[in-house]
């Protein structure tokens, strides 16, 4: 039997400061080698997968929440951006990417 992937849907916040725009992805369990970043214009495009935990091979669930597979974000962000500035980090589960505004 084929294993099914789903895509899945990571939670967003946009803001805006005075001086950039702040795109916060929640992305538990995903390693930054598994996320990729890029900015077109004012459209921020994330993709990546998030790969399943450890599991026993021959185990039943009794419960199965945890959401895995493929993601493809593409976000328009507001005002005027300079994306070669952009910068992204990855820290306890939440990927930041700060875009400056353009001056």
């Amino acid at each position: 039997m084929k294993k099914v992937e789903y895509p899945i849907i990571p939670p967003v916040d946009v803001y805006e400061t005075a001086g950039e725009v702040v795109v916060c992805i929640d992305l538990p369990g995903v390693a930054k080698s598994q996320v990729e970043v890029s900015v077109e214009g004012n459209v921020l495009e994330v993709c990546g997968r998030k790969l399943p935990g450890v599991r026993e091979v021959r185990s039943t669930f009794a419960l199965l929440e945890r959401e895995y597979g493929h993601f493809n974000l593409a976000i328009e962000l507001p005002g005027r951006l300079e994306p070669r500035a952009a910068r992204a980090e990855m820290e306890a589960g939440v990927l930041v990417i700060r875009i400056p505004r353009r001056q």
